[in-house]
């Protein structure tokens, strides 16, 4: 390209010589005329100019005639280049090589030229290396070659190359190479990983190179890549493993260089390739970031070394996340800093769950990113740097290191605030050596609360630490009265008093009235404990306090001094949380008493909450020497007493004390502060469901102010699953984070009246579905938590007005929340998303209350798009300026709802068509209506235009006619538009045509729980209107009919497929009609159980039910008449097929067999326990142990009227009460009903049968059954055994005596037997059986066993069966035993066999005993027989 641009210039400057002579000639001619007007001519600064090879020179141009800019070219860049200069005309001109040659300025066709002339520089020493940086791989065995450019003032010289560090390479001789030089460079034998710098030297001149040894198999990302930047990605198979060293610079050979190692990762995956192989990462010193996720899950790297140009380390870079396998900490134990390093950033969770035990991070870390160290359990000391908080809170996200649980020590700079929740769950922390003075401490205290209000508690392990060193001394000053109050201190007398505490050995003793008592210290106090005397002055009585004081920290022991010779009483306690489900609990007190009370005991009174608690009696105990009696009482709570105060009042004459006792719930866990306790839990003697916190609790003499629910972090209450409903109490200031997430049981909770904030998550999860806030608060309640409602199942929540602040996804996901009423108190900068709702955006919120703001927050409703109706508190002006200013968020989701101002409702623009879809054919019209609300101006249009015409009807606020008129065949989507609404319908234009009614089936059974059926009709509506579709009365009890849906349109035929919704509400049959104009289609719907399973029989088109599936919901079974299966319509003509059918493990209850079934076949229900069985009307047979075994209680065969046969041992194993065949048999049968043998075998709990009016052939069929009343109607025979071992009571029979006994002569012995004993109802009359009462046994007299002679003896014959009575009297009896005659109880006889007496015995010596039993109160003969009693000795 240089050749052919020289060959173009020689022509140019051809032309130039050619134009430059005609300047020549005409100078040759001059004039003392100026320029034409108008002319630009053009003057260089200098008429020529001489350089030097290097050296640059800024010259200008005169221009006149133009205020255009001169352009400057060289004649050759070879010689000189230019460049414009910084004023206008100016150009700075380089020399590059040796020559001559012009710079030409030109404007237009005016130009001048100016002569440049360069000659070569003195000689002089320089040297350069063609590479920035290089790296060899350790152990490699390669040679590296390294070029070097250089010149020197000495002919022949080379450039001498040296290294910083001689250890790591062997450095080969330099040789002259081409223009420049190079030299060889190789491992030494042994080296390990470090870097080096190359230096190279000649005369005065030198360059340097950075050289390191590095890992193998470094790859960069090819995207990315240049020489200047080079991001790791990943390793190759050449890394095999171990330490991973990072080199300044890495050769790339896709780019076939060296590429400076500027990022390690590509911040969206850990490198690739690096498996778990890596035991140790030095970042190197040439990187400035290490990119998020770099190292993620890497959990085998051991150490890590961050080089000293490394700026940032990016989120999760080195994190390890237990749940995804590995251990609960990566092997990640130490991580060093080079010196100087340039750190300013750490991103959040960077080294989450590592193995780390102390970190001193680098003095230019600015930014620690949220939990950066998170759950790094093994971390025991931490050193902080100054520059972490240069004054700003944004600096430090939220706990760096939360649940870093062994942290022990922590070295901190006097930072003016503490990092925002740097130390949350760091419960361990022993010592905290702090940079400045005590004031300072306490001053960053103070300046903590007041910068992070909110989150400070997060901080509790650093403000809880007991060993924190300052510079002027230790903190923190605890000081605790080990003495408890004293409440009696006879004026005569004096007590010792202790504390003991932390760094308390400047403590001063002092009285808050020293005319009351004095206080003198005891000994020397040391940094732990102190005591002290006090010492009545005698001169009054009263209570003070005595004041132990240590800094700024000072606490107080009440003292009461009392004359011993007068009434008083005190109470050591004043108050006692009393948990409803305790024992009794013991209050002591003290008193004294006058003379004139010297015998009286001190009463006690509830003035307040006397139903709470039980009071037990007073009793007393010593007396001291000066007077002071020691007594008690017990408070014992009632276990129906409920929860509240009681206040107990102990008086002595006219002197008194009180105690409140607040009965809360039992069982409550609490976590101590300085003065005040937090819930923390429930133990297992809670068992209240509801939790009651009382005001206060009393723990080892102290009394605690319950300020909160939760100990923050993200820990729920222990035992939270146990709380049904939350009540506060009256001092609880917050619930803290978690504290009641995911208490399943939890339905309610009541906000005391102190409650300010209830905190993040602190209810997620929770099953709560009411809050209730006090009506008179004491605080303002302000603050509702980043996702505190978070998926739980609140239903409506009524704010306080005073609430600011709603945080983050507050209700996320509680989509059960369906009414809010929002405070006028609420900040917008503080509540961004606080109703922002997960899951469907129609699901949610549906009524708002809302105050007038000047703008809502900022995704406040995001995803709330079912809200229906606001209730808003200004004019609609001023709601429509609140929207204006919101975003649109929150203005998608208040667009469709109806706004109820004060002065203007707004009624969001709603529309619909009232059809999805018509038709009309050509040159025929159909009327199209749409309806909506605040309609008004609504436009029609159709696309595409041609199909049809559009007459727009009539318009109102909520409905608009348009008559649309077919031109031409096809499809058109004609669209209504209003208020930037719109609803579209489709319009098909056909040609004329006759009308069409096609379907498939006719009769279609849906299974009751398999939701809508989809009725399929195709048809040809000469009108173009829809078919008409029309219902059976009643139909709607079983079941009900969506609109006709078009599914498609045959083009060619116009014919339309359509379907119609069938939906199952109840089991039966019903029908509807379909009418295309004039034609017309019945449809018989079934609604039958779902999941019965079908099989073809032999016979076309019939199948029988095999069995049931899982889509059986259980319970009845109703069966079909026909079914659908393939397209094609079957008849269900059976149930069964010789066994069983299928059940898979559902419960069959009832069985309703329809009116298609005409067969019941053998076992088919056998061994299912069905409940109850309804006979349709088409079954003629139910063969043998079709029922066998089913526990069946309900036969009904109300409509059997086919039922001609029951198969043998149909029934057996039943629990049927009563049979009626009354219907059976009646239609298409001549003969008589069969009844097969043992039909009804053993059912000893069918009572009653009506036998069918045909008559019955039916050997057996009742056998052994416990049948007593049989309905017979006029039959003139009865079946051989049909009673056999049956007892009948009653038979009522529609014929005369004679017609019965006739009909009883037929029968044969055994049946004659049975109805001889049972009363027979005729219609003439009455057949009472004969009463029968006579000795049923013969083999008399039976001997009892087991009497002794004098000993009473009681037996009981009425198992014998001695007697058969049939009549209805009640048989009374006597025994008597030789002329005595034994106490009777019923059949049970007692009697005393003695030796001394006569009796009648049998041959064996047995003693005969003679029993009568008499029918009735009035036989007075009765009938007799013998038993004989055998009585022995023992």
């Amino acid at each position: 390209m240089k050749a052919k641009f020289r060959v173009y210039l020689i022509v140019v400057l051809a032309l130039a010589a050619v134009f430059a002579l005609s300047l020549g000639l005409a100078a040759c001619n001059p004039t003392e005329e100026e320029p034409p007007a108008g002319e630009v001519t053009i003057t260089f600064s200098e008429t020529s100019l001489s350089l030097e090879t290097g050296g640059s020179q800024v010259v200008s141009v005169t221009v006149t005639g133009s205020d255009e800019e001169a352009q400057f070219t060289s004649g050759d860049t070879d010689i000189v280049t230019v460049a414009k200069g910084a004023a206008k005309n100016s150009v700075r001109i380089t020399a590059a090589g040796v020559g001559s040659t012009n710079v030409t300025a030109a404007i237009g066709e005016a130009s001048a030229t100016l002569p440049v002339t360069v000659t070569a520089a003195a000689a002089e020493d320089s040297v350069s290396f063609e590479e920035k940086g290089i790296s060899i791989e350790k152990g490699s065995s390669e040679t590296l070659t390294v070029r070097l450019n250089y010149a020197s003032a000495e002919e022949g010289k080379l450039p001498a190359v040296t290294a910083s560090d001689d250890s790591l390479f062997e450095i080969g001789q330099v040789q002259a190479s081409g223009s420049g030089a190079t030299f060889t460079l190789a491992l030494k034998a042994g080296a390990d990983f470090g870097s080096a710098d190359l230096t190279a030297t000649i005369g005065t001149a030198t360059a340097t190179i950075a050289a390191d040894v590095c890992s193998a198999g470094i790859l960069f990302d090819e995207e990315t890549i240049s020489s200047v930047r080079g991001v790791v990605s990943g390793l190759s198979a050449e890394f095999e493993g171990g330490a991973l060293v990072f080199p300044r610079y890495a050769y790339s050979d896709n780019e076939g260089a060296f590429i400076p190692v500027t990022e390690i990762g590509t911040g969206s995956a850990a490198i690739a390739n690096a498996s778990g192989a890596i035991t140790s990462v030095d970042t190197g010193d040439g990187a400035t970031a290490v990119a998020a996720h770099a190292f993620e899950e890497i959990a085998t790297i051991q150490s890590l070394r961050i080089g000293k140009n490394v700026l940032t380390i990016g989120d999760s870079a080195f994190a390890h996340n237990p749940d995804n396998g590995g251990g609960q900490l990566s092997a990640l134990a130490e991580i060093t800093f080079a010196d100087g390093c340039a750190l300013t950033s750490i991103g959040t969770v960077a080294f989450r769950n590592s193995a780390i035990e102390e970190i001193v991070f680098p003095d230019k870390l600015q930014h620690s990113g949220q939990q950066s160290f998170f759950a790094c359990t093994n971390l025991k000391k931490v050193t902080l740097p100054e520059s972490l908080i240069p004054g700003s809170a944004n600096n430090v996200d939220s706990g760096t290191f939360w649940g870093c649980t062994a942290i022990e020590e922590v070295n901190m700079p006097a930072y003016a605030y503490a990092p925002l929740s740097m130390f949350a769950q760091c419960e361990n922390i022993k010592i905290v050596n702090f940079g400045g003075t005590k004031a300072q401490w306490l001053a960053m205290e103070e300046e903590t609360a007041e910068q992070f209000p909110d989150n400070n508690h997060w901080n509790n392990g650093l403000w809880n630490c007991e060993n924190i060193v300052c510079t002027d001394g230790k903190l923190p000053i605890r000081i605790t009265f080990v003495t408890e109050p004293i409440s009696a201190l006879a004026s005569d007398a004096t007590a010792d008093i202790e504390v003991t505490g932390l760094n308390i050995e400047n403590i001063v003793f002092s009285s808050e009235d020293e005319t009351l008592v004095t206080v003198a210290a005891k000994g020397t106090p040391t940094s732990t404990g102190a005591s002290a005397t006090v010492t009545p002055t005698g001169t009054k009585l009263g209570t003070t306090n005595i004041v132990a004081t240590c800094g700024h920290v000072s606490v107080k022991l009440s003292v009461t001094v009392v004359d011993p010779s007068v009434d008083s009483v005190q109470m050591q306690l004043t108050y006692k949380d009393l948990g409803k489900n305790d024992v009794a609990f013991t209050v002591p007190f003290t008193y004294t008493a006058s003379t004139e009370n010297a015998d009286v005991t001190p009463s006690l009174t509830a003035t307040e909450g006397q139903t709470l608690v039980d009071l037990g009696e007073v009793v007393k105990g010593s007396t001291d020497a000066s007077g002071i009696t020691s007594a008690t009482f017990t408070v014992t709570p009632k276990p129906d007493g409920g929860y509240g105060t009681v206040v107990v009042t102990v008086t002595l004459g006219s002197a008194s004390a009180q105690l409140t006792v607040e009965v809360c719930s039992s069982g409550i866990v609490y976590q101590y502060g300085t003065d005040t306790a937090a819930v923390s839990g429930v133990n297992d003697s809670f068992t209240e469901g509801e939790l009651h916190v009382p005001s206060y609790t009393v723990h080892e003499g102290t009394r605690y102010f319950v300020t909160q629910i939760g100990v923050g972090g993200e820990t729920a209450l222990a035992g939270a699953n146990k709380i049904t409903a939350l009540y506060t109490g009256d001092m609880v200031s917050n619930i803290q984070p978690y504290a009641l997430s995911g208490a399943a049981n939890l339905k309610s909770a009541y906000m005391g009246a102190r409650v300010m904030q209830i905190w993040e998550h602190a209810f997620n999860g929770s099953a709560i579905e009411t809050i209730a806030f006090a009506e008179e608060p004491v605080n303002a309640f302000t603050t509702i938590g980043a996702g505190a409602f978070m998926n739980t199942k609140l239903q409506s929540v009524d704010i306080p007005d005073t609430v600011t602040t709603i945080g983050g996804q507050a209700f996320f996901g509680t989509t059960s929340l369906k009414e809010v009423r929002l405070p006028a108190s609420l900040v917008a900068a503080n509540s961004v998303m606080g109703l922002h709702l997960a899951g469907s955006p129609t699901a949610g919120l549906k009524t708002v209350y809302m105050p007038k703001y000047s703008a809502l927050p900022d995704q406040f409703f995001l995803n709330q798009g079912g809200i229906e109706r606001v209730y808003f508190d200004g004019t609609r002006a001023e709601y429509e300026a609140m929207i204006a200013a919101s975003d649109s968020y929150n203005q998608d989701a208040l667009r469709d709802a109806y706004i109820d101002c004060t002065d203007e409702d707004i009624v969001p623009v709603t529309i619909a068509f009232t059809q999805a879809e018509a038709s009309v054919s050509v040159d025929g019209t159909v009327t199209i209506t749409v309806t909506g609300t605040s309609l008004s101006g609504v436009t029609f249009t159709a696309d595409p235009e041609g199909y049809v015409t559009i007459e727009k009807g009539e318009e109102t606020s909520t409905q608009v006619t348009a008559t649309v008129t077919g031109v031409q065949a096809g499809p058109v989507t004609i669209t209504a538009a209003c208020g930037g609404k719109s609803a579209t319908i489709t319009v098909t234009v056909v040609n004329p045509v006759e009308d069409t009614l096609e379907t498939d089936v006719t009769t279609v059974a849906v299974g009751k729980n398999d939701g809508a059926y989809s009725f399929v009709l195709r048809y040809i509506s000469a009108s173009g209107e829809a078919p008409a579709v029309n219902a059976a009365e009643g139909a709607d009890v079983f079941f009900t009919l969506g609109s006709v849906t078009t599914v498609s349109t045959d083009e060619e035929t116009g014919l339309v497929s359509a379907t119609i919704s069938v939906t199952p509400v109840n089991y039966g049959t019903s029908t509807f009609d379909i009418a295309v104009g004039s034609k017309s289609v019945t449809v018989t719907i079934e609604i039958c159980s779902s999941g019965i399973l079908y099989t073809a029989t032999e016979s076309e088109n019939e199948v029988y039910v095999a069995g049931v599936g899982e889509a059986f919901p259980g319970g009845e079974l109703y069966i079909p008449r026909r079914v659908v299966i393939d397209g094609k319509v079957n008849s269900v003509g059976r149930i069964g097929n010789g066994t069983a059918i299928a059940t898979n493990g559902k419960n069959i209850t009832e069985v309703h067999t329809g009116d298609g079934v005409m067969m019941i076949q053998p076992y088919a229900f056998d061994g299912i326990s069905i409940q109850k069985a309804y006979i349709g009307t088409y079954v003629i047979w139910i063969w043998e142990y079709a029922f066998q075994n089913t526990g069946l209680e309900v036969l009904d065969l109300t409509n059997a009227v086919r039922l001609q046969t029951i198969g043998s041992g149909c029934f057996m194993g039943t629990s049927l009460a009563e049979v009626d065949f009354s219907n059976c048999a009646t239609a298409m049968w001549d003969g008589v009903m069969e009844i097969k043998n043992q039909a009804f075998f053993n059912v000893a709990s069918l009572t009653e049968v009506t036998f069918p009016p045909v008559g019955l052939n039916g050997s057996y069929c009742l056998h052994g059954s416990g049948v007593k009343t049989v309905n017979m109607g006029a039959m003139t025979s009865l079946p051989e055994g049909v009673f056999l071992n049956c007892t009948l009571e009653t038979v009522n029979f529609d014929g005369t005596k004679e017609q019965f006994n006739a009909m009883k002569a037929a029968c044969d012995s055994g049946t004659q037997s049975v109805l001889t004993e049972a009363t027979i109802v005729c219609t003439d009359g009455t057949i009472t059986p004969p009463v029968i009462f006579e000795v049923s046994r013969t083999d008399t007299p039976i001997c009892f066993m087991g009497a002794i002679w004098g000993v009473e003896y009681t037996w009981d014959f009425a198992p014998l069966n001695l007697f058969k009575y049939t009549g209805k009297e009640t048989l009374r009896y006597t025994v008597k035993i030789g002329d005595d005659y034994a106490t009777m109880n019923g059949s049970s006889f007692t009697y005393t066999f003695d030796k001394s007496k006569t009796y009648d015995l049998t041959s064996d010596g047995n003693v005969i005993c003679t029993v009568t039993a008499y029918a009735g109160e009035a036989d007075q003969t009765g009938i007799s027989t013998t038993v004989c009693v055998v009585v022995s000795d023992e």
